[in-house]
């Protein structure tokens, strides 16, 4: 339950423009509500934002309902907030609550005692296999954890560079003016991503209206992306209508070393992200980029408005020189980077504006500015509008661009969803774009345009069908490899999908998707999906099973059609299928009382080079 359809979707959307393959945070959130609800009494816009299915506005009405009505008396009550329709109340029950708060002094005292205690082991059954181990603790005001892995083919204790990867947290929250305090590993937030965010991403996707990011400004590490995150000490302070936060933080990152034969001189020429130390050049890149990292945040919210500034300085070990290409030419160098700004948001009727401006060491702007209306009962808008000078550099940062770093860029976004009868749907957006400057493998200032229209019926509670077309367009690189010449670039994907649920134990899904790619040339490019999924979670058993067949067919790695896998839990992954094959799999979970759980994933895949089953396997610990 804790994977939304929300979340499942944008993965999926976004898988080709960020790396989603171990983006587990926001389950574990969402778990923890599971087993804990929130009191949506007392919860701040904060907390409520961590749940992908909630809007700006959805928020901002429910803070407003508090204030005119008070406390509300049951979870169902919220279908009486503005906005919240029965489908929206039916996907926040389980992790909500509306119990009354106990006072401070027994919560301190009760806290070790009340709190809950997690512990996870994840591997595979192979040489050499990858493995994860986690312990959390949560209770009201106290929290830690530690979480330890290696992927498959590294070494658990590597040679000069000691553990594959640790990571470590304690915190505590909600004691008086301290919302939240943090030693050990976190990460930071800032507005709408100009400057720094390092949680979940807000992109283009099926559901136009979300379109603001919104999750907590500093929040406790707890997942596996071994670059993505800071090291230190933070604190969240709040006191009546101003909150200020504060971060330190020392790390250390993947890079690419070079060395100036010439000179012996040491730099760094980019960063690496992906967490493998498995071969002999992946571990001499381990850690080899130390930095240190500062900032804070100072916030002004009164009623329906919030003002924000904020500021982040990171000092790295080595230089940092990129490759001496044309495209780089304003591309950050040296070993300090700063960026300064300001964010707000403002609630009117039925309209939520929010925006941010940014600045980084050198003065280059970027700003963000966007708007989401409810215009009536069925239809919402949005809006969104950037322009991102071409010098503009910061570091961890993630907008909602087209390109994976938020610099170069004009564009403006439009986004709709109008609901045309209670089971039928309508949504899309249009987005515009352009790249007023070099870009790599492009010597010419681009362009784009995307598109996207989705239908969907559901004609009962058991069922769902939806069909989904996308055009995007755009100037790419030249057929020539040799020659760096602007192209346009059509692709055009479009996809059916069908869920069924005959009955509460079984559940059936089915999905087929094409695509077709233009690259310049007369020559069209076109990829293949389809695959069938079926759930069996029987009521009075402990044990549950869903299994997938799929076959694709796509001529190239351009064409490659991203899906998301069922997997153990809060393992998520969407990887790309290219290629011509097959892939089969099955799940399953076995509960052994109330403590004990057991997930098994079998799985294999069929492509025309040699291959073998693959299994992983988790325990979960729960008391």
């Amino acid at each position: 339950m804790a994977q939304q359809p929300e979340q499942i979707n944008m993965m999926e959307d976004q898988a080709d423009t960020e790396d989603v393959r171990e983006v587990e945070e926001d389950i574990i959130q969402l778990h923890v509500f599971l087993v804990k609800p929130l009191n949506v009494n007392r919860a701040s816009a904060e907390e409520l934002s961590v749940f992908p299915f909630l809007t700006s506005l959805h928020i901002e009405a429910l803070m407003q309902y508090r204030k005119l009505t008070g406390d509300l008396i049951d979870v169902l009550e919220l279908q009486a907030v503005p906005g919240w329709s029965a489908e929206l109340v039916r996907k926040m029950r389980p992790y909500a609550t509306v119990k009354k708060e106990v006072s401070l002094r027994s919560t301190l005292t009760e806290d070790i005692g009340r709190g809950k205690t997690q512990l996870l082991f994840r591997s595979s059954l192979s040489a050499n296999a990858g493995f994860l181990m986690r312990y959390q603790f949560n209770a009201p005001h106290i929290q830690w954890g530690v979480n330890t892995e290696k992927d498959a083919g590294e070494k658990f204790l590597q040679p000069g560079k000691g553990l594959s990867f640790i990571s470590f947290h304690g915190a505590i929250k909600n004691l008086g003016m301290i919302r939240q305090l943090v030693v050990g590993d976190f990460i930071v937030n800032m507005g709408q991503g100009l400057m720094l965010w390092q949680g979940r991403s807000v992109r283009k996707t099926a559901m136009p209206i979300m379109v603001k990011k919104q999750s907590p400004f500093l929040q406790p590490y707890r997942s596996n992306d071994e670059n993505r995150f800071f090291r230190g000490a933070a604190i969240h302070l709040a006191r009546r209508k101003f909150e200020a936060v504060f971060f330190l933080s020392s790390n250390r990152l993947d890079a690419n070393l070079k060395t100036d034969t010439v000179s012996n001189f040491n730099y760094v020429s980019s960063f690496l992200n992906t967490g493998y130390h498995r071969t002999a050049d992946e571990l001499a890149d381990k850690n080899v980029l130390g930095y240190l990292a500062a900032g804070g945040m100072g916030s002004y919210h009164n009623h329906r408005l919030r003002v924000s500034v904020n500021f982040v300085h990171h000092q790295f070990s080595l230089p940092v020189i990129r490759a001496n290409e044309l495209y780089n030419v304003f591309a950050a160098r040296g070993r300090n980077q700063t960026n300064y700004g300001a964010q707000y948001h403002y609630t009117w009727r039925n309209m939520h504006v929010f925006g941010e401006l940014a600045f980084d060491g050198m003065g280059h702007p970027a700003a963000i500015q966007g708007l989401m209306a409810a215009v009536d009962s069925k239809f919402d808008l949005s809006l969104v509008a950037r322009k991102i000078d071409r010098a503009y550099r910061s570091f961890q940062a993630n907008a909602f661009t087209e390109a994976s770093e938020p610099n170069n860029e004009e564009g403006v976004y439009l986004g709709a969803s109008y609901r045309l009868k209670p089971n039928l749907s309508l949504d899309l957006y249009s987005d515009f774009y352009r790249f007023p400057w070099l870009r790599y493998r492009i010597d010419a200032p681009g362009w784009g345009q995307d598109q996207l229209i989705q239908i969907s019926y559901k004609p009962d509670k058991k069922t769902l069908i939806y069909f989904r077309h996308r055009i995007e367009v755009k100037s790419g690189a030249g057929v020539s490899q040799q020659v760096k010449a602007r192209a346009d670039y059509k692709k055009l994907m479009s996809r059916l999908h069908l869920e069924f649920r005959p009955s509460l134990e079984w559940e059936w899904r089915f999905r087929i998707e094409f695509n077709a790619l233009t690259k310049g040339d007369p020559e069209t490019e076109n990829g293949f999906l389809a695959f069938s999924d079926l759930f069996w979670s029987p009521l009075d058993r402990p044990y549950g099973l869903n299994a997938r067949l799929m076959l694709f067919d796509t001529k190239s790695y351009d064409t490659r059609i991203y899906s998301f896998e069922n997997d153990v839990m809060f393992y998520s992954l969407v990887p790309p299928f290219y290629g011509h094959g097959a892939r089969i799999y099955l799940n399953m979970k076995y509960k052994m009382g109330e403590r004990w759980q057991q997930f098994l994933k079998i799985s294999r895949s069929f492509n025309g080079v040699p291959g073998k089953w693959n299994f992983r396997f988790q325990i979960l610990f729960q008391m």
